[in-house]
């Protein structure tokens, strides 16, 4: 069986135009009649199968969008259900530069395996188990990967994995002319494609926050160089270093470690204790043969903190202490995402954190912003949180999702705890549950309030501030031999919310436009307004102060646009379609 999700619906933000349905004992699957493109259809995820075998988010698409006149509840296809996805990739990011590679774990992967990478939609590709990347652009990226489910099936897995880029490929603040780079001609390309003589002058005269060895399109771009180190026991000042390079299509023949206390081995995985405490600066050198014979060397340097005491110091924990409620994630050295830096202190004793949340936590908060457009095209996608979203858009920016699968999620159990959830005015949400099976239930608001016990139909509640807040629904039945758990951020910093939020309109004719479109908003103030095409990129931008305003579309190319008005009340987004 499927699992349908219900995507929040913001108040003021989407209005659902009502139709007649129509009657199934009709013969004509579509009527042209019934399609407008001008219609405003809510963000509901509730999928119907057309009678023309496609699947829509709600029947308010169908009809308007397609001009279905008959449908049935649920995706067209039952076997999009997959879970045969064995194997999940992990991800190495540096600065902007990119590693992935797989790990099977205990379980082997089929005899005849590939491996085809995808970063952003296909604007990188790439082959093989490893894939290796320099970003130019900060922000979120979405890399996937596909291979076979077995030796001899055509069919094929789909994982992928979102990360955000925070840092940018030239730092201006870096850049210092005065430093003396050593002569030596070891040749780097940097992020931003230029080849410099060395790692010095690139970082320290063009300001570049990241590299490949050798000469930009040579093949010693394919070394990766990279490593972990650990505390691996017995001493707070002993630790194991690994390396983690990679070079496709060559050999790694040696290693240099300088450990930057002047201790230095050529072991690929030596163990060394440090003097005492404090920050040392990790130095890696890699040499390799390419298959052509061409030798390629690399060379990257890590801070390592080795902390005066064990990473959980009882002594610091203090239960009376007052945390603030704001979410500012830490990471701590004991791999647990924690809300901010006193909970990890003051409730935990964590002695080392960094800031964001772990390497491989299924879900980002801080991610999450409900006035982003996505596109309404269905293309399911099971998110790491067994929730199906409509496609990687939603899943990314409605859920905060970090990881994924093509496909909708499979019911894996006989009880399904779910919940759809409304923003209301005020700080307050409304939750209808949604659950299955459940015969005894737990609400956590987020907030620090009492749980809810019991089953409830809807139930509403108020934050006394603004901020980032987990919602959570635990259910079980009766025997105890089924338990379910569903959580869903709510973010109430980007949502404009406020007394008096009314439903608000926004007129484009004509709809489709050939040159000049006239814009209306009713009900609402304009402040500014985007224009995006199908792939999510933004295409035109302006300030806006008046209710209406023209936008030019004389030299767009044909095709589907969504206009996103942000406004004092909200935002509104209409499908505007160019033709020519």
């Amino acid at each position: 069986m499927n699992k349908h999700f219900h995507f929040l619906t913001i108040l003021g933000l989407f209005v659902l135009k009502t139709s007649q349905s129509p009657l199934c004992a009709q013969t004509t699957c579509i009527d042209p009649s019934l399609i407008d493109p001008n219609a405003i259809c809510a963000t509901i995820y509730d999928p119907v199968c057309g009678c023309n075998g496609v699947t829509y988010s709600n029947t308010c698409e169908a009809v308007n969008y397609g001009g279905v006149t008959f449908w049935s509840a649920g995706v067209c296809d039952s076997n999009d259900c997959f879970d045969q996805c064995l194997y999940e990739f992990e991800y190495d990011l540096n600065g902007t530069s990119l590693h992935a590679a797989f790990d099977f774990g205990d379980i082997d992967p089929p005899f005849f395996f590939y491996v085809n990478w995808s970063l952003d939609g296909g604007t990188v590709t790439g082959s093989g188990l490893d894939f290796v990347h320099l970003l130019t652009e900060p922000g979120i990226h979405t890399l996937c990967a596909s291979y076979p489910t077995g030796d001899f099936t055509p069919e094929t897995c789909t994982v992928c994995r979102a990360f955000e880029v925070t840092g940018l490929c030239i730092e201006p603040a870096q850049i210092d002319s005065n430093v003396a780079c050593p002569l030596a001609f070891i040749p780097v390309c940097g992020c931003d494609g230029v080849t410099y003589d060395n790692a010095c002058t690139a970082y320290n005269y063009g300001g570049v926050s990241s590299w490949k060895p050798g000469a930009c399109g040579s093949v010693c771009n394919e070394l990766f160089v990279d490593f972990i180190g650990e505390n691996t026991g017995g001493s707070v000042y002993e630790w194991t270093f690994q390396e983690e390079s990679v070079f496709p299509g060559g050999n790694i023949i040696s290693w240099y470690w300088d450990f930057g206390n002047g201790l230095v081995s050529t072991e690929e995985a030596p163990t060394i204790s440090f003097s005492g405490p404090g920050e040392y600066d990790v130095c890696l050198s890699v040499s390799g043969i390419y298959a052509d014979g061409t030798a390629c060397n690399g060379i990257i340097c890590k801070k390592i903190m080795v902390a005066a005491q064990t990473c959980i110091d009882p002594a610091l924990i203090d239960t009376t202490a007052f945390c603030p409620t704001v979410y500012d994630p830490v990471c701590g050295c004991d791999g647990i995402t924690y809300p901010n830096e006193c909970v990890a202190s003051s409730y935990h004793g964590v002695t080392s954190w960094t800031s964001g949340i772990c390497p491989g936590q299924c879900v980002n908060p801080l991610w999450i912003d409900t006035t982003l457009a996505c596109i309404e095209i269905y293309d399911p996608v099971c998110g790491c949180n067994e929730v199906t979203y409509a496609n990687e858009c939603y899943a990314v920016h409605y859920g905060g999702v970090t990881s994924w699968t093509k496909g909708v999620c499979c019911e894996t159990s006989a009880c399904k705890a779910l919940f759809e959830l409304e923003i209301l005015p005020g700080n307050s949400i409304l939750i209808k549950n949604l659950s299955q099976n459940a015969e005894a239930s737990f609400l956590n608001f987020g907030d620090g309030s009492p749980l809810m016990p019991g089953v409830f139909d809807t139930v509403m509640h108020t934050y006394t501030a603004a901020g980032t807040y987990q919602i959570c629904l635990e259910i079980s039945n009766f025997a105890g031999t089924c338990t379910d758990t569903y959580c869903y951020w709510v973010n109430f910093t980007s949502y404009v919310s406020g007394p008096g939020n009314q439903e608000i309109f926004m007129e484009i004719t004509p709809n489709p436009v050939q040159v000049l479109a006239k814009v209306r908003v009713i009900g609402a103030q304009p402040q500014s307004a985007v224009l995006f095409d199908l792939l999510g990129g933004k295409v035109w931008e302006k300030t806006i102060r008046e209710p209406s305003f023209e936008l030019s579309t004389e030299k767009l190319p044909t095709g589907i646009y969504w206009l996103h008005v942000q406004t004092d009340q909200g935002a509104i987004v209409r499908k505007l379609i160019v033709t020519r």
